[in-house]
Protein backbone atom coordinates (compact mmCIF):
# COMPACT_ATOMS: atom_id res chain seq x y z
CA UNK A 1 0.00 0.00 0.00
CA UNK A 2 2.73 2.39 0.90
CA UNK A 3 4.56 1.77 -2.32
CA UNK A 4 1.16 1.81 -4.68
CA UNK A 5 0.43 5.25 -2.97
CA UNK A 6 4.33 6.47 -2.79
CA UNK A 7 4.26 5.37 -6.95
CA UNK A 8 0.91 7.17 -7.07
CA UNK A 9 1.89 10.60 -6.24
CA UNK A 10 5.55 10.07 -7.98
CA UNK A 11 3.52 9.74 -11.24
CA UNK A 12 1.18 12.48 -11.26
CA UNK A 13 3.92 14.64 -10.12
CA UNK A 14 6.19 14.13 -12.68
CA UNK A 15 3.84 14.11 -15.76
CA UNK A 16 2.34 17.16 -14.51
CA UNK A 17 5.93 19.01 -14.13
CA UNK A 18 7.13 17.50 -17.54
CA UNK A 19 4.09 19.52 -19.23
CA UNK A 20 4.76 22.66 -16.91
CA UNK A 21 8.68 22.29 -17.36
CA UNK A 22 7.95 22.35 -21.02
CA UNK A 23 5.89 25.62 -20.85
CA UNK A 24 8.20 27.68 -18.34
CA UNK A 25 10.81 27.74 -20.33
CA UNK A 26 8.66 28.78 -23.74
CA UNK A 27 6.84 31.33 -21.37
CA UNK A 28 10.46 32.64 -19.54
CA UNK A 29 11.47 33.01 -23.37
CA UNK A 30 8.63 34.85 -24.23
CA UNK A 31 9.05 37.27 -20.90
CA UNK A 32 13.29 38.08 -21.75
CA UNK A 33 11.85 39.28 -24.76
CA UNK A 34 9.25 41.63 -23.56
CA UNK A 35 10.60 42.99 -19.69
CA UNK A 36 14.30 43.32 -19.10
CA UNK A 37 16.51 42.20 -16.72
CA UNK A 38 15.04 44.23 -13.69
CA UNK A 39 11.65 42.71 -14.17
CA UNK A 40 13.34 38.86 -13.73
CA UNK A 41 15.38 40.52 -10.52
CA UNK A 42 11.83 41.83 -8.94
CA UNK A 43 10.18 38.47 -9.33
CA UNK A 44 13.08 37.01 -7.78
CA UNK A 45 13.63 39.40 -4.88
CA UNK A 46 10.38 39.47 -3.78
CA UNK A 47 9.78 35.98 -3.84
CA UNK A 48 12.77 35.92 -1.70
CA UNK A 49 11.11 38.71 0.89
CA UNK A 50 8.14 36.49 1.45
CA UNK A 51 9.96 33.45 1.97
CA UNK A 52 11.59 35.02 4.32
CA UNK A 53 8.76 36.49 6.25
CA UNK A 54 6.96 33.34 5.82
CA UNK A 55 9.55 31.83 8.86
CA UNK A 56 6.41 33.12 11.05
CA UNK A 57 5.01 29.70 9.96
CA UNK A 58 7.22 28.15 12.20
CA UNK A 59 7.80 24.92 10.85
CA UNK A 60 4.00 24.33 11.47
CA UNK A 61 3.25 22.49 8.79
CA UNK A 62 5.65 19.78 8.75
CA UNK A 63 4.26 19.49 12.67
CA UNK A 64 0.78 19.33 11.88
CA UNK A 65 1.35 16.50 8.82
CA UNK A 66 3.49 13.93 11.61
CA UNK A 67 1.07 14.82 14.03
CA UNK A 68 -1.69 13.42 11.97
CA UNK A 69 0.20 10.20 10.87
CA UNK A 70 -0.44 8.36 13.62
CA UNK A 71 -4.80 9.15 14.17
CA UNK A 72 -4.81 8.34 10.37
CA UNK A 73 -3.50 5.13 11.02
CA UNK A 74 -5.57 3.98 13.47
CA UNK A 75 -8.74 6.25 12.22
CA UNK A 76 -9.17 8.01 14.85
CA UNK A 77 -11.37 10.57 13.66
CA UNK A 78 -11.85 12.44 16.57
CA UNK A 79 -8.26 13.22 17.31
CA UNK A 80 -7.74 14.19 14.08
CA UNK A 81 -10.93 16.94 14.10
CA UNK A 82 -9.07 18.23 17.00
CA UNK A 83 -5.93 18.73 15.66
CA UNK A 84 -7.21 20.00 12.19
CA UNK A 85 -9.23 22.64 14.83
CA UNK A 86 -6.11 23.64 15.84
CA UNK A 87 -3.91 23.71 12.66
CA UNK A 88 -6.52 25.88 11.36
CA UNK A 89 -6.35 28.90 14.12
CA UNK A 90 -2.63 28.25 14.15
CA UNK A 91 -2.45 29.08 10.21
CA UNK A 92 -4.89 32.20 10.67
CA UNK A 93 -2.03 33.75 13.02
CA UNK A 94 0.53 32.98 10.86
CA UNK A 95 -1.39 34.49 8.57
CA UNK A 96 -1.82 37.75 9.77
CA UNK A 97 1.49 37.82 11.14
CA UNK A 98 2.77 37.39 7.81
CA UNK A 99 0.49 40.39 6.16
CA UNK A 100 1.20 42.57 9.28
CA UNK A 101 5.42 42.79 8.27
CA UNK A 102 4.92 42.60 4.88
CA UNK A 103 2.99 45.81 5.60
CA UNK A 104 5.77 46.85 7.70
CA UNK A 105 8.61 46.35 4.91
CA UNK A 106 6.80 48.49 2.60
CA UNK A 107 8.52 52.13 3.47
CA UNK A 108 11.57 50.18 3.82
CA UNK A 109 11.32 48.25 -0.15
CA UNK A 110 13.90 51.01 -1.49
CA UNK A 111 17.17 50.04 0.31
CA UNK A 112 16.60 46.32 -1.21
CA UNK A 113 17.15 47.73 -4.65
CA UNK A 114 19.59 49.81 -6.24
CA UNK A 115 19.18 51.35 -9.66
CA UNK A 116 15.83 50.29 -10.46
CA UNK A 117 13.53 52.19 -13.53
CA UNK A 118 10.76 49.80 -12.47
CA UNK A 119 7.61 51.92 -11.66
CA UNK A 120 5.17 50.63 -8.92
CA UNK A 121 7.13 48.71 -7.07
CA UNK A 122 5.18 49.11 -3.88
CA UNK A 123 2.31 47.88 -5.98
CA UNK A 124 3.71 44.69 -7.59
CA UNK A 125 5.22 44.07 -4.03
CA UNK A 126 2.04 43.57 -2.18
CA UNK A 127 0.42 41.91 -5.13
CA UNK A 128 3.08 38.96 -4.10
CA UNK A 129 1.84 39.70 -0.75
CA UNK A 130 -1.48 38.73 -1.20
CA UNK A 131 -0.50 35.68 -2.86
CA UNK A 132 1.42 34.84 -0.22
CA UNK A 133 -1.06 35.52 2.85
CA UNK A 134 -4.23 34.14 0.87
CA UNK A 135 -2.64 30.42 1.05
CA UNK A 136 -2.40 30.30 4.90
CA UNK A 137 -6.01 30.16 5.73
CA UNK A 138 -6.53 28.11 3.00
CA UNK A 139 -3.63 25.60 2.47
CA UNK A 140 -3.55 24.38 5.96
CA UNK A 141 -6.38 21.44 5.22
CA UNK A 142 -4.16 19.90 2.65
CA UNK A 143 -1.89 18.05 5.31
CA UNK A 144 -5.04 15.47 6.00
CA UNK A 145 -4.69 14.25 2.40
CA UNK A 146 -0.84 13.73 3.04
CA UNK A 147 -1.65 11.97 5.99
CA UNK A 148 -4.03 9.57 4.78
CA UNK A 149 -1.25 9.10 1.99
CA UNK A 150 -3.32 10.82 -0.26
CA UNK A 151 -0.95 13.50 -1.62
CA UNK A 152 -1.63 13.04 -5.58
CA UNK A 153 -4.55 14.67 -5.57
CA UNK A 154 -2.82 17.65 -4.17
CA UNK A 155 0.02 17.48 -6.90
CA UNK A 156 -2.67 16.95 -9.44
CA UNK A 157 -4.94 20.19 -8.59
CA UNK A 158 -1.78 22.43 -7.86
CA UNK A 159 -0.45 20.98 -10.94
CA UNK A 160 -3.16 22.29 -13.16
CA UNK A 161 -3.26 25.19 -11.78
CA UNK A 162 0.21 25.75 -12.68
CA UNK A 163 0.23 24.59 -16.06
CA UNK A 164 -3.24 27.42 -16.90
CA UNK A 165 -0.96 29.93 -14.62
CA UNK A 166 1.46 29.70 -17.23
CA UNK A 167 -0.70 29.36 -20.78
CA UNK A 168 -2.49 32.59 -19.69
CA UNK A 169 0.88 34.39 -18.68
CA UNK A 170 2.00 33.58 -21.84
CA UNK A 171 -1.16 35.20 -23.29
CA UNK A 172 -0.45 38.11 -21.10
CA UNK A 173 3.32 38.73 -22.52
CA UNK A 174 2.25 38.21 -26.04
CA UNK A 175 -0.92 40.63 -26.00
CA UNK A 176 -0.41 42.87 -23.83
CA UNK A 177 2.77 43.08 -22.44
CA UNK A 178 1.95 43.85 -18.77
CA UNK A 179 3.72 42.92 -15.53
CA UNK A 180 1.10 43.54 -13.24
CA UNK A 181 -1.92 41.47 -14.96
CA UNK A 182 1.01 39.04 -15.52
CA UNK A 183 1.38 38.94 -11.53
CA UNK A 184 -2.33 39.19 -11.12
CA UNK A 185 -2.67 35.79 -13.32
CA UNK A 186 -0.65 33.93 -10.42
CA UNK A 187 -2.09 35.38 -7.76
CA UNK A 188 -5.66 34.18 -9.33
CA UNK A 189 -4.22 30.67 -10.18
CA UNK A 190 -2.51 29.93 -6.95
CA UNK A 191 -5.56 31.06 -4.94
CA UNK A 192 -7.91 28.86 -7.42
CA UNK A 193 -6.16 25.45 -6.85
CA UNK A 194 -6.33 25.88 -2.89
CA UNK A 195 -10.21 26.46 -2.70
CA UNK A 196 -10.57 23.71 -4.92
CA UNK A 197 -8.41 21.53 -2.41
CA UNK A 198 -10.52 22.87 0.41
CA UNK A 199 -13.53 21.78 -0.82
CA UNK A 200 -12.11 18.52 -2.08
CA UNK A 201 -10.99 17.97 1.88
CA UNK A 202 -14.54 18.78 2.95
CA UNK A 203 -15.95 16.74 0.35
CA UNK A 204 -13.76 13.42 1.24
CA UNK A 205 -13.51 14.21 5.05
CA UNK A 206 -16.98 15.24 5.83
CA UNK A 207 -16.64 14.70 9.72
CA UNK A 208 -14.32 17.43 9.89
CA UNK A 209 -17.16 19.64 9.57
CA UNK A 210 -18.85 18.13 12.83
CA UNK A 211 -16.84 19.42 16.01
CA UNK A 212 -14.57 22.56 14.77
CA UNK A 213 -14.68 23.45 18.50
CA UNK A 214 -12.76 21.03 20.12
CA UNK A 215 -8.94 20.96 20.45
CA UNK A 216 -6.34 18.88 21.63
CA UNK A 217 -5.67 17.71 25.40
CA UNK A 218 -2.86 20.19 27.15
CA UNK A 219 -0.14 17.27 26.68
CA UNK A 220 -0.47 17.08 22.93
CA UNK A 221 -0.69 20.38 22.55
CA UNK A 222 2.61 21.12 24.82
CA UNK A 223 4.54 18.15 22.22
CA UNK A 224 3.09 20.08 19.41
CA UNK A 225 4.31 23.35 20.41
CA UNK A 226 8.04 21.34 21.26
CA UNK A 227 7.85 20.27 17.68
CA UNK A 228 7.45 23.80 16.42
CA UNK A 229 9.85 24.90 18.30
CA UNK A 230 12.72 22.56 17.27
CA UNK A 231 11.35 22.84 13.62
CA UNK A 232 11.26 26.47 13.86
CA UNK A 233 15.42 26.46 14.64
CA UNK A 234 15.72 24.31 10.99
CA UNK A 235 13.00 26.32 8.82
CA UNK A 236 14.98 29.96 9.85
CA UNK A 237 18.54 28.10 8.93
CA UNK A 238 16.68 27.06 5.38
CA UNK A 239 15.07 30.15 4.51
CA UNK A 240 18.23 32.15 5.50
CA UNK A 241 20.63 30.44 3.67
CA UNK A 242 18.70 29.50 1.09
CA UNK A 243 16.33 32.69 0.04
CA UNK A 244 18.61 35.52 1.09
CA UNK A 245 20.76 35.32 -2.14
CA UNK A 246 19.02 37.36 -4.53
CA UNK A 247 18.38 40.05 -1.01
CA UNK A 248 22.37 40.25 -1.07
CA UNK A 249 22.84 40.51 -4.65
CA UNK A 250 20.49 43.21 -5.25
CA UNK A 251 21.16 45.22 -2.48
CA UNK A 252 25.15 45.14 -3.11
CA UNK A 253 24.95 44.33 -7.08
CA UNK A 254 21.57 45.20 -8.21
CA UNK A 255 19.00 44.09 -9.55
CA UNK A 256 20.17 43.46 -13.04
CA UNK A 257 22.46 40.61 -12.09
CA UNK A 258 19.63 38.77 -9.67
CA UNK A 259 17.86 38.80 -13.17
CA UNK A 260 20.90 37.10 -14.63
CA UNK A 261 21.31 34.63 -11.57
CA UNK A 262 17.48 34.08 -12.24
CA UNK A 263 17.01 32.00 -15.60
CA UNK A 264 19.82 29.91 -13.77
CA UNK A 265 17.59 29.37 -10.35
CA UNK A 266 14.27 28.80 -12.95
CA UNK A 267 15.84 25.95 -13.86
CA UNK A 268 17.24 24.27 -11.22
CA UNK A 269 13.71 25.48 -9.30
CA UNK A 270 12.52 23.29 -11.50
CA UNK A 271 15.06 20.30 -11.39
CA UNK A 272 14.56 20.73 -7.59
CA UNK A 273 10.63 20.59 -7.53
CA UNK A 274 10.62 17.40 -10.04
CA UNK A 275 13.09 15.99 -7.70
CA UNK A 276 10.72 16.76 -4.62
CA UNK A 277 7.89 15.41 -5.88
CA UNK A 278 10.23 12.02 -5.50
CA UNK A 279 11.48 12.26 -2.02
CA UNK A 280 8.06 14.28 -1.18
CA UNK A 281 6.33 10.87 -2.52
CA UNK A 282 7.91 8.76 -0.12
CA UNK A 283 6.86 11.05 2.78
CA UNK A 284 4.04 9.82 4.20
CA UNK A 285 5.20 5.75 3.64
CA UNK A 286 7.76 7.27 6.22
CA UNK A 287 6.11 8.13 8.45
CA UNK A 288 3.70 5.46 8.65
CA UNK A 289 6.72 3.03 8.44
CA UNK A 290 7.99 4.98 11.64
CA UNK A 291 5.16 4.83 13.36
CA UNK A 292 5.81 1.03 12.98
CA UNK A 293 9.20 1.69 14.90
CA UNK A 294 10.69 -1.45 12.74
CA UNK A 295 14.27 0.02 13.14
CA UNK A 296 15.94 -2.47 10.65
CA UNK A 297 13.02 -2.35 8.23
CA UNK A 298 13.77 1.98 8.25
CA UNK A 299 17.66 1.52 7.96
CA UNK A 300 16.79 -0.84 4.76
CA UNK A 301 14.63 1.84 3.12
CA UNK A 302 16.48 4.86 4.11
CA UNK A 303 19.79 2.55 2.01
CA UNK A 304 17.79 1.57 -1.03
CA UNK A 305 15.92 5.52 -1.34
CA UNK A 306 19.60 7.30 -0.83
CA UNK A 307 21.31 5.13 -3.37
CA UNK A 308 18.33 6.21 -5.53
CA UNK A 309 18.37 9.73 -4.96
CA UNK A 310 21.89 9.78 -4.51
CA UNK A 311 22.28 8.65 -8.08
CA UNK A 312 19.49 10.56 -9.43
CA UNK A 313 21.65 13.61 -8.17
CA UNK A 314 25.25 12.84 -9.36
CA UNK A 315 23.47 12.11 -12.86
CA UNK A 316 21.62 16.04 -12.71
CA UNK A 317 25.05 17.31 -11.43
CA UNK A 318 27.37 16.18 -14.11
CA UNK A 319 24.54 16.92 -16.68
CA UNK A 320 24.42 20.77 -15.50
CA UNK A 321 28.10 21.15 -15.15
CA UNK A 322 28.33 20.32 -19.08
CA UNK A 323 25.04 21.79 -20.40
CA UNK A 324 24.14 24.92 -17.93
CA UNK A 325 25.56 27.78 -19.97
CA UNK A 326 25.60 26.36 -23.35
CA UNK A 327 21.91 25.94 -22.97
CA UNK A 328 21.33 29.67 -21.29
CA UNK A 329 23.61 31.07 -23.98
CA UNK A 330 21.37 29.10 -26.95
CA UNK A 331 17.84 29.49 -25.22
CA UNK A 332 18.41 32.99 -23.90
CA UNK A 333 21.56 34.65 -25.38
CA UNK A 334 24.77 35.56 -24.49
CA UNK A 335 24.35 38.74 -21.94
CA UNK A 336 22.44 36.03 -19.86
CA UNK A 337 25.70 33.62 -19.41
CA UNK A 338 27.47 33.84 -15.89
CA UNK A 339 31.27 32.61 -16.00
CA UNK A 340 32.36 28.89 -15.92
CA UNK A 341 33.41 28.94 -12.34
CA UNK A 342 30.51 30.60 -11.22
CA UNK A 343 28.18 27.90 -12.74
CA UNK A 344 30.33 25.00 -11.20
CA UNK A 345 29.93 26.42 -7.41
CA UNK A 346 26.45 26.77 -8.61
CA UNK A 347 25.67 22.71 -9.51
CA UNK A 348 27.86 21.95 -6.54
CA UNK A 349 25.75 23.60 -4.19
CA UNK A 350 22.95 22.10 -5.86
CA UNK A 351 24.15 18.64 -5.26
CA UNK A 352 25.31 18.97 -2.03
CA UNK A 353 21.60 20.59 -1.08
CA UNK A 354 19.90 17.16 -2.86
CA UNK A 355 21.94 14.38 -1.02
CA UNK A 356 20.85 15.86 2.01
CA UNK A 357 16.80 15.10 1.11
CA UNK A 358 16.55 11.77 2.06
CA UNK A 359 18.14 12.50 5.70
CA UNK A 360 15.64 15.23 6.13
CA UNK A 361 12.68 13.01 5.30
CA UNK A 362 13.20 10.36 7.10
CA UNK A 363 14.46 13.25 10.29
CA UNK A 364 10.93 14.76 9.63
CA UNK A 365 8.87 11.74 9.08
CA UNK A 366 10.61 10.12 12.21
CA UNK A 367 10.04 13.28 14.67
CA UNK A 368 14.00 13.82 15.11
CA UNK A 369 14.06 17.32 14.82
CA UNK A 370 14.34 18.41 18.47
CA UNK A 371 18.21 16.77 18.29
CA UNK A 372 19.34 18.91 15.99
CA UNK A 373 17.28 21.79 17.12
CA UNK A 374 20.72 24.33 17.72
CA UNK A 375 21.91 23.52 14.29
CA UNK A 376 20.86 27.17 12.59
CA UNK A 377 22.59 28.92 15.31
CA UNK A 378 25.80 28.21 13.74
CA UNK A 379 24.65 27.68 10.06
CA UNK A 380 23.09 31.19 9.73
CA UNK A 381 25.99 33.42 10.48
CA UNK A 382 28.33 31.22 9.10
CA UNK A 383 26.36 31.91 5.68
CA UNK A 384 25.76 35.37 6.18
CA UNK A 385 29.08 36.77 6.75
CA UNK A 386 31.12 34.90 4.11
CA UNK A 387 28.44 35.51 1.81
CA UNK A 388 28.22 39.18 2.81
CA UNK A 389 31.71 39.67 2.54
CA UNK A 390 32.37 37.85 -0.89
CA UNK A 391 29.76 39.59 -2.66
CA UNK A 392 31.47 42.55 -2.46
CA UNK A 393 34.39 40.92 -4.47
CA UNK A 394 33.14 37.76 -6.22
CA UNK A 395 29.80 38.78 -6.85
CA UNK A 396 26.98 35.60 -7.18
CA UNK A 397 30.04 33.64 -6.34
CA UNK A 398 30.85 34.21 -3.33
CA UNK A 399 27.46 34.34 -2.20
CA UNK A 400 27.16 31.17 -3.00
CA UNK A 401 30.58 29.94 -1.92
CA UNK A 402 28.74 31.38 1.56
CA UNK A 403 26.04 28.47 1.25
CA UNK A 404 28.44 26.18 0.42
CA UNK A 405 30.95 26.28 3.35
CA UNK A 406 28.32 27.03 5.84
CA UNK A 407 26.30 23.72 4.86
CA UNK A 408 29.49 21.69 4.80
CA UNK A 409 30.79 23.13 8.66
CA UNK A 410 26.98 22.39 9.79
CA UNK A 411 24.52 19.87 7.19
CA UNK A 412 26.95 18.02 6.40
CA UNK A 413 27.50 15.92 9.55
CA UNK A 414 24.85 16.91 11.99
CA UNK A 415 21.71 15.82 10.17
CA UNK A 416 23.43 12.32 9.31
CA UNK A 417 24.76 11.92 13.26
CA UNK A 418 21.32 12.55 14.35
CA UNK A 419 19.67 10.07 11.51
CA UNK A 420 21.88 7.53 12.66
CA UNK A 421 22.46 7.87 16.50
CA UNK A 422 18.94 8.70 17.24
CA UNK A 423 16.78 7.07 14.25
CA UNK A 424 18.60 3.95 13.73
CA UNK A 425 20.28 2.99 17.25
CA UNK A 426 21.50 -0.32 16.50
CA UNK A 427 25.16 -0.79 15.24
CA UNK A 428 24.69 3.05 14.95
CA UNK A 429 28.50 4.42 14.65
CA UNK A 430 29.59 1.43 12.13
CA UNK A 431 26.39 2.54 9.51
CA UNK A 432 27.47 6.12 10.22
CA UNK A 433 30.73 5.39 9.06
CA UNK A 434 29.56 3.27 5.80
CA UNK A 435 27.24 6.35 4.96
CA UNK A 436 30.54 9.01 4.46
CA UNK A 437 32.30 5.91 2.58
CA UNK A 438 29.48 5.72 0.59
CA UNK A 439 29.31 9.30 -0.38
CA UNK A 440 33.01 9.00 -1.30
CA UNK A 441 32.21 6.32 -3.49
CA UNK A 442 29.93 8.95 -4.82
CA UNK A 443 31.99 11.77 -5.16
CA UNK A 444 34.61 9.20 -6.57
CA UNK A 445 32.16 9.04 -9.68
CA UNK A 446 31.28 12.42 -10.29
CA UNK A 447 35.46 13.43 -10.12
CA UNK A 448 36.29 10.84 -12.62
CA UNK A 449 33.24 11.56 -14.99
CA UNK A 450 33.77 15.22 -14.51
CA UNK A 451 37.64 15.24 -15.93
CA UNK A 452 36.45 12.64 -18.85
CA UNK A 453 33.74 15.49 -20.02
CA UNK A 454 36.36 18.25 -18.79
CA UNK A 455 38.97 17.09 -21.99
CA UNK A 456 36.12 16.13 -24.65
CA UNK A 457 34.14 19.61 -23.98
CA UNK A 458 37.31 21.59 -24.59
CA UNK A 459 37.81 19.89 -28.01
CA UNK A 460 34.42 19.52 -29.28
CA UNK A 461 32.21 22.58 -28.01
CA UNK A 462 28.49 23.13 -28.03
CA UNK A 463 27.37 24.91 -31.28
CA UNK A 464 23.69 24.08 -31.16
CA UNK A 465 20.82 22.31 -29.83
CA UNK A 466 21.84 18.93 -32.08
CA UNK A 467 25.50 19.09 -29.85
CA UNK A 468 23.51 20.05 -27.07
CA UNK A 469 21.17 17.03 -27.04
CA UNK A 470 24.40 14.79 -27.95
CA UNK A 471 26.34 15.94 -24.89
CA UNK A 472 23.28 15.25 -22.74
CA UNK A 473 22.77 11.63 -24.05
CA UNK A 474 27.06 11.10 -23.53
CA UNK A 475 26.81 12.44 -19.98
CA UNK A 476 23.76 9.99 -19.12
CA UNK A 477 25.92 6.75 -21.00
CA UNK A 478 29.19 7.94 -19.33
CA UNK A 479 27.76 8.48 -16.00
CA UNK A 480 25.53 5.35 -16.37
CA UNK A 481 27.92 3.10 -16.74
CA UNK A 482 30.40 4.26 -14.31
CA UNK A 483 27.55 4.14 -11.69
CA UNK A 484 26.63 0.51 -12.69
CA UNK A 485 30.61 -0.45 -12.45
CA UNK A 486 30.86 1.29 -8.77
CA UNK A 487 27.96 0.30 -7.18
CA UNK A 488 25.96 -2.59 -9.28
CA UNK A 489 26.85 -5.60 -6.40
CA UNK A 490 25.65 -3.38 -3.14
CA UNK A 491 22.49 -4.34 -1.82
CA UNK A 492 20.15 -1.80 -2.15
CA UNK A 493 20.85 -1.43 -5.93
CA UNK A 494 19.58 -5.40 -6.14
CA UNK A 495 16.84 -4.03 -3.77
CA UNK A 496 15.81 -1.15 -6.23
CA UNK A 497 16.18 -2.81 -9.52
CA UNK A 498 13.72 -5.97 -7.96
CA UNK A 499 11.08 -3.42 -6.44
CA UNK A 500 11.09 -1.78 -10.46
CA UNK A 501 10.92 -4.94 -12.11
CA UNK A 502 7.73 -5.74 -9.75
CA UNK A 503 6.03 -2.35 -10.05
CA UNK A 504 6.23 -2.93 -14.16
CA UNK A 505 5.37 -5.93 -14.05
CA UNK A 506 2.38 -5.16 -12.07
CA UNK A 507 1.73 -1.96 -14.22
CA UNK A 508 1.72 -4.24 -17.47
CA UNK A 509 -0.97 -6.39 -15.95
CA UNK A 510 -2.90 -3.48 -15.45
CA UNK A 511 -3.07 -2.33 -19.04
CA UNK A 512 -3.27 -5.89 -20.41
CA UNK A 513 -6.19 -6.61 -18.34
Amino acid sequence: MRTRSSLRTLAVSFLGQILNLILLFVSRRLFVQCFTQEYLGVNGLFSNILTVLSLAELGIGTAMIHGLYRPAAIGDKAGICRLMNLYRVLYGAVGSVVLVLGIVLIPVLPYFVQESGIPGLRLIYCMYLFDTVAGYFLSYKQAVLAAYQEAWRTTAVTQAARSAQILLQMLVIVYLGNFYIYIAVQMCSQLTANIILSRIVSRRYPYLRENRKEYPARETIKELFREVWALSMHRLGGVVVSHTDNLIISTFRGLALVGIYSNYQMVLNSIRLMMSYIYNSFSPAIGNLAASKDWERIYEIFNALDLLLSLLYGWLALCLAALFNPFIRLYFGVDYVLPLPVVVLIVLDFHLHGMRQVILRFRDGMGLYWYDRYKPVAEIPLNLVISVVLVRYLGIAGVVTGTIISSLLTNFWIEPFVFFRYGVRKEWKHKFLQYYVCRMMHAAVLIVDSSVLLLLHMRLPVQNFADWTFWGIFCTVLYGLTAFLVFHRRREWKYLWTKGLEQWKALRRKMLW
